[in-house]
């Protein structure tokens, strides 16, 4: 009886070990997307420049520009966007699948009553 055992050298297992995961990064790598949309005021109307959208429990967000627009890029699945700026009552927004969403933010009139304004005045004498 003739042996047929073929022996697999060490190089070659890893040759292939090399190949299958290569072949298999690209499905184990996270998808991302867009999400954008428009923050305003709810009295006026008007874009809302420097609101804070964040990512709920993570660390990725971004601010509005000066016509109140964002763009953020969002891991795959279900995530709680959260908009928040002075003066404004923050917002929650659930994300699902939607890739736009425009929020309009109302008045604090509680937070605006906080607000302290200071100076300093400087006069020279002639």
């Amino acid at each position: 009886m003739k042996n047929t055992f073929t022996y697999v050298t060490p190089a070659i297992r890893l040759l292939a070990l090399l190949t299958v995961l290569l072949l298999s990064t690209p499905s184990l790598q996270a998808q991302n997307r867009t999400v954008s949309g428009k923050v305003v005021s709810g009295e006026e109307n008007t874009p809302l420049p420097g609101v804070n959208v964040i990512l709920k429990g993570s660390t990725l967000g971004t601010v509005t520009n000066a016509e109140g627009e964002y763009r953020l890029q969002l891991p795959d699945g279900d995530g709680i966007l959260s908009f928040s700026f002075i003066g404004y009552i923050s917002q929650e927004i659930e994300v699902g699948n939607q890739s736009t969403i425009n929020v309009t933010l109302s008045e604090d009139a509680r937070q605006l009553s906080e607000v302290v304004v200071t100076g300093l005045y400087h006069a020279d004498q002639a």
